[in-house]
Parts: structure tokens; C-alpha cells; sequence
């Protein structure tokens, strides 16, 4: 009998195995963070999942409230992406503990990612760019999916 596929809670950080983090400079949306899903794993986001973060520039200041944050998923390839997430204004994504203030995908059915694919977190920073990569104030985020993975 085959064991059945396990679906449980998930918090995706910058601390996570898989993810990789890039300094970009101020202007268009540019990726922040990717994460690609490893072998045997896979991520479900739903409708009421949620999504913070706090995010410093490369002054060590707090990126300013009007810049955008965005988050796409990515086929394998790099060829095909999707927006499950923003473009909207970072101040709406600063929440991390009161659950009626969290920021929450704005996705009308459940987003699968599979092996091999990516969850990208793009921002900007209208006055200075993103710093994730181990300045004076290192930028951070929390995103509650949930997990999928075959028990043993």
C-alpha cells in the first residue's frame, strides 16, 4: 500500500535551504529572493496563506513605504511566470503578528508549485536598492504555505 502524500504547514524564510538572496539596485522590480523547490518536495499556496516582510536598503535605512513588492512563481525553465502576489506597496507587507493586519496572496485558487520551480520575491527601493546579503541591516520575510511531501 502506498503511503499517502502529506500536506502540513510551511514557513519559507531567507533562512531557508534553497533560497538565494541578491542586493539589486533602485529601480524596476527586480528578484530579492528565489527559491527553488527541491527534489521531492512540493508547496501549495492558498487564498488565505500570508506574506511578510521587512526590508532595508543598501543605506541601512528601512526601504521607503511606496516601494512595490511583487512575488511570481516561475516555471522550471525561467520561461513562464506567474504573479500571485502585488505589484503592491511594501508598507502592506510590514505586518508580521496580528493576523487580521497580514498581507494575504491575492489568488482566487490554490497556486501548486513543483520540483524544480520557483517562488521569487521581487521588490524596488525608490531611494537606494534591497540589502539581503549581509549589510549593516539585513532585510527578511515570512511566507506561510504549506508544504507537500511523501512520508516515508
Amino acid at each position: 500500500m502506498q503511503p499517502e502524500v502529506m500536506q502540513e504547514p510551511f514557513d519559507l524564510t531567507q533562512g531557508t535551504a534553497g533560497v538565494v538572496g541578491t542586493n539589486t539596485a533602485p529601480a524596476l522590480l527586480q528578484d530579492v529572493w528565489v527559491y527553488t523547490v527541491p527534489v521531492g518536495v512540493g508547496h501549495v499556496i492558498l487564498p488565505g496563506h500570508t506574506i511578510s516582510m521587512y526590508l532595508h536598503d543598501l543605506g541601512a535605512a528601512e526601504s521607503v513605504a511606496d516601494s512595490l513588492v511583487r512575488v511570481v512563481v516561475r516555471d522550471a525553465m525561467g520561461q513562464d511566470e506567474k504573479t500571485i502576489y502585488g505589484p503592491a506597496l511594501y508598507q502592506t507587507v510590514k505586518e508580521f503578528q496580528d493576523r487580521d493586519l497580514l498581507a494575504r496572496f491575492n489568488i482566487k485558487e490554490a497556486v501548486k508549485l513543483y520540483e524544480g520551480q520557483q517562488l521569487v520575491i521581487q521588490a524596488n527601493d525608490v531611494a537606494d536598492g534591497i540589502d539581503v546579503t549581509g549589510g549593516a541591516v539585513e532585510s527578511y520575510f515570512d511566507l506561510a504555505i504549506s508544504r507537500i511531501r511523501q512520508p516515508l
